[in-house]
């Protein structure tokens, strides 16, 4: 909370964070989801973008409009609205643990441990859906755990509930959905057709919903959605190519690679999730537990997920497969400790700290550089120094959280 806290304050805003805010403006001020700054030929050919967004889905950027009707418009609400989600996301993390291992101090360990990996900090301090988005997935896999022992089709209707709100909050949201599934189908002896039909009436809800707005303007529709998703999902030969090399092309080299000095010690985090995800799956006794059963699970459905429905790369989706890695190596720390060696208990611990010191480290070295202080608003005083009466500003969206998200900001990458 604390790392998350600081870095919503000193983070410098950038380009999704203002599309996300421009539009939740709009809805939360005039109940459409349109943009005002976005150039409809600026970024991809979205023509309409300023009366409609199919570009994206919908129910968090609903949720964030909502939100600014009870607090102040601005970056750090913004960010905070993610931080908010995080709390849930590490209870139900004990919760879940707890209720499969019926041991609470490992679930406390493991909860622990993933609030504090880098990707969860990140997504917390972040103006994206992906903190929403994984919290209600976990929610409907926690509440489904443990309900279902209870009554099978309110577990499986409750569940559904929070898992298509996930799927609604963005198209990797089907990762989610994909926990929930394994789940249920590892009790397969336990479904209750009762409940399937009543888990499919979210879906049925929500879609309808959809559909009555995409019916709005189908041909909109089309034109955005074809440029919004069809260039980053792979398919055909090329995503098993995609699964086999997403490691290097997105794990390592955003985590070591692409990075310089102190700023590599991040890749303890990765080191940690991936040694400790292989000695899991490799120890009998821990992979066949119920816990580490479903995390290994969880693991691969996420790893799968995020290469197959993104090929661009893109680091903000490692929120859904890097703790569910931590949740993994964390449940191979504590093995270690309840039955190795001296060494080996050494050598897990030592990688368990090393991660959490590279997020803690990493974090602090972020909030003590106060981009937003000493990058983001000296642009802003240049533009505004410069800016004539009546002139227009042409840059990305982010500006608007300094300059107004009104329309003589102009987000168009390609100058006119």
């Amino acid at each position: 909370m604390v790392l998350g806290a600081g870095y919503c304050f000193t983070r410098q805003p950038w380009w999704d964070e203002g599309v996300f805010c421009d539009t939740a403006i709009n809805f939360r001020n005039f109940g459409h989801l349109g943009s005002t700054v976005l150039d409809a030929h600026g970024y991809r050919d979205w023509p309409r973008v300023h009366d409609y967004t199919y570009w994206q889905f919908p129910l968090y950027l609903i949720a964030l409009g909502a939100w600014f009707r009870l607090v102040p418009v601005g970056i750090v609400w913004m960010r905070l609205f993610s931080l908010a989600w995080a709390c849930p996301y590490v209870v139900c993390w004990f919760m879940l643990v707890r209720h499969i291992a019926r041991n609470e101090e490992l679930a406390l360990w493991i909860a622990s441990l993933v609030g504090l990996n880098y990707e969860v900090i990140a997504a917390a301090s972040n103006g994206r859906m992906e903190m929403m988005c994984v919290t209600l997935g976990l929610m409907s896999v926690t509440y489904f755990v443990c309900q279902r022992e209870r009554s099978w089709a309110r577990a499986a209707a409750g569940s559904a509930c929070f898992a298509a709100a996930a799927l609604f909050c963005h198209p990797l949201g089907l990762i989610c959905n994909g926990w929930l599934a394994a789940v249920v189908i590892l009790h397969w002896r336990e479904i209750r057709w009762r409940g399937l039909a009543l888990a499919s009436l979210p879906y049925l809800l929500g879609f309808a919903i959809y559909a009555a707005y995409v019916l709005k303007a189908p041909h909109i529709f089309l034109a955005q959605a074809r440029e919004a998703y069809l260039y980053r999902i792979a398919g055909g030969p090329s995503l098993g190519r995609k699964i086999i090399t997403d490691f290097v092309s997105r794990y390592w080299e955003l985590y070591y690679a692409a990075l310089s000095g102190a700023k590599r010690l991040k890749l303890f985090s990765l080191l940690f999730g991936v040694v400790g995800t292989v000695l899991l799956a490799a120890n009998s006794k821990w992979r066949r537990s119920p816990l580490g059963r479903i995390l290994l699970i969880f693991a691969c459905i996420s790893y799968v997920g995020v290469a197959a429905l993104d090929n661009q790369d893109i680091p903000a989706y490692f929120t859904y497969s890097m703790p569910m890695l931590t949740g993994c190596a964390a449940l191979w720390v504590y093995a270690e400790w309840q039955t190795s060696r001296r060494v080996f208990r050494f050598i897990s611990g030592g990688l368990a700290t090393a991660a959490v010191l590279a997020a803690v480290g990493g974090f602090s070295m972020k909030i003590l550089a106060n981009e937003r202080k000493h990058l983001y608003m000296p642009v802003i005083e240049a533009v505004r120094s410069h800016l004539p009466p009546n002139g227009k500003v042409m840059g990305g969206s982010e500006l608007g959280f300094a300059l107004g998200f009104q329309p003589y900001l102009i987000d168009d990458r390609f100058l006119g």
